[in-house]
């Protein structure tokens, strides 16, 4: 047996049982799993913190991405203003960033992960390179012919287009897709491995070369169409320089490979099969994207893709560091309630996510609204971007905000249809939302005439029908329990918050100063006010989300 005392304390007598059990652990590893070590410690708490570390990384790594991406958008609105430039690169852009959802981040990923841990586990390392050359050839063969299909199509189009610059754009970047696709597949299989840190710094070399490349460009005094050209082509390298950026990491853990046609016996059918439930939801997700911004594109004001392109740019920021890492933290939970079948314990652990979810996603939600219009200026309103194009956005990224917590309920919800075993549902409520979104697209935008925040309004809505849909689902699988109170708590403190900030902004005076007095007096200053008036509400409402808060910050003050 493992001895109670923690054998580092200098308790030299115990050495050699401290070696006889190193050794007995060798041998059973399973029942050393659920066995107490000498600190005290289960296995399974050891690997908790194992996953804090990893989500720590991650979530360093992401924000360090979402800085530069801000920065890159910044410049990006410098150097090309908001126009049919813009418009076009946008366009151009969110194509190939559609497929790396679908097929990479998305339904593939979660699909090849689980099969790839299992064969590593069960077959061996050989058994995990056939499945992972297997994948790798096979989405790659597919995407090699969707893209020559897409540059052929383009340059024909170029041909005989009033304005080329979109097909031509397009037949330049569309090629991302493919090693942006496999990035995705081979950080799958490293996270598998236990490399964390690499992967999710991946995006960070994209936006250094766009950065790289727009600095270039301006510094040239280059036009808007050639800075946009120059642009597409920085990207493509930088599709290739972050493929690149994984080999070393596979080949030290041996497993980097040379994609190859599936065959039979290697398991991608297996994957590719898991992935279709999933690829159909994400694939009518990115379907109202592109009826977004064609409608954008075809029917609204120049700069309309623009202003899109933008507002949902800062609608990620909140969203990436908010409810992404607490869906993700909270699925091997739910999975786990779900492998016992303690459908009580899964229902209470999602009422409680959501409790801490409305409690951090509302206030980003009613700030982000509230403040757009400065911070679009402080950020963006500079060369090309005039005051106009901020006004014009800001309307757009208000009416996106506000979808904001349901987009979280919606990753938290699907969590726990994925854990059930329902891959489907969320894919069939995603059809429901992608009419109800198409269906206020046309309303608002034709008949009410409201233009790209009509688009705005109708994507929230859509956001909404679809987190209604999920927690409605995952509550008729799992059994219904009293609903949580902290979206009341969150609702009446950011409503405080509101009244505060609105009284605050009765006070400003005109927007002629400089940007540091901009920044410091109509942005700095609210989001302080904001946090302070929503933290003082939620103390008086006594929440039990700020207990959560400050265990949170205490634990990483202390891991520091």
């Amino acid at each position: 047996m493992v001895p109670r005392g923690c054998p580092w304390e200098g308790i030299t007598g115990r050495f050699g049982g401290l070696l006889r059990n190193l050794k007995a652990r060798r041998l059973d590893t399973a029942q050393n799993r659920r066995a107490m070590d000498g600190s005290g410690q289960t296995e399974e708490q050891k690997g908790g913190q194992t996953i804090a570390r990893a989500a720590g990384s991650i979530s360093a790594w992401t924000l360090v991405s979402r800085v530069l991406g801000l920065i890159r958008d910044m410049l990006t609105t410098h150097a090309l203003g908001r126009g049919v430039v813009f418009d076009s690169f946008s366009v151009a852009w969110m194509l190939p960033n559609m497929l790396r959802r679908l097929f990479g981040e998305g339904a593939l990923h979660a699909a090849f992960v689980p099969e790839y841990s299992r064969r590593l586990e069960q077959e061996g390392p050989q058994a995990a390179r056939r499945l992972l050359a297997a994948v790798s050839g096979g989405l790659g063969a597919v995407l090699a012919v969707v893209t020559l299909c897409v540059v052929v199509g383009s340059l024909v189009a170029r041909s005989s287009a009033e304005d080329p610059l979109l097909p031509e754009l397009l037949a330049t970047l569309f090629p991302y897709c493919v090693p942006i696709c496999l990035v995705a597949v081979y950080a799958g299989a490293l996270n598998v491995l236990g490399s964390f840190a690499r992967p999710a710094a991946v995006p960070v070399l994209l936006n250094v070369v766009w950065i790289l490349a727009l600095v270039v460009a301006v510094l040239s005094e280059a036009p808007e169409r050639t800075i946009a050209r120059n642009v597409s082509f920085a990207l493509l390298a930088g599709g290739l320089i972050q493929l690149g950026s994984l080999i070393s990491p596979l080949r030290r853990r041996g497993q980097l490979v040379v994609p190859k046609l599936p065959r039979r016996g290697d398991g991608s059918g297996i994957v590719f099969r898991r992935m279709l439930p999933a690829a159909l939801g994400l694939s009518v997700a990115q379907l109202n994207l592109i009826v977004d911004q064609s409608l954008a594109y075809f029917f609204l004001e120049e700069g309309a893709n623009t202003s899109l392109y933008l507002s949902q740019r800062l609608l990620l920021f909140p969203h990436a560091l908010i409810a992404i890492p607490l869906a993700t933290a909270v699925f091997p939970a739910l999975s786990r309630d779900a492998s016992r079948q303690d459908l009580t314990a899964l229902q209470s652990r999602h009422r409680q996510s959501l409790d801490v979810l409305w409690f951090l996603a509302v206030p980003s939600a009613v700030g982000l609204a509230l403040v757009s219009e400065p911070l679009l200026a402080v950020a963006f309103e500079h060369g090309r971007f005039k005051a106009d194009d901020t006004l014009a956005t800001a309307a757009v990224t208000t009416a996106l905000a506000l979808g904001l917590p349901a987009l979280g309920a919606v990753s938290v919800a699907a969590r726990g249809l994925y854990a059930l075993g329902r891959t489907d549902w969320p894919a069939r409520i995603a059809v429901l939302a992608a009419l109800v979104n198409v269906t206020f697209d046309l309303v608002l935008v034709f008949v009410f005439d409201l233009g790209t925040p009509g688009l705005a309004i109708a994507t929230s809505l859509a956001a909404y029908t679809n987190a209604f849909g999920c927690n409605l689902a995952l509550a008729k699988l799992s059994g219904r329990t009293p609903p949580g109170t902290g979206m009341l708590r969150a609702a009446l403190s950011a409503a405080v918050m509101a009244a505060v900030l609105l009284s605050y902004a009765e006070f400003l005076s005109d927007r002629e100063s400089t940007r540091t007095v901009r920044a410091l007096r109509d942005l700095i200053a609210p989001i302080v006010l904001g946090a302070l008036s929503y933290g003082g509400m939620q103390l008086v409402l006594k929440s039990p989300e700020l207990a959560w808060l400050k265990q949170k910050l205490t634990r990483s003050g202390r891991t520091r």
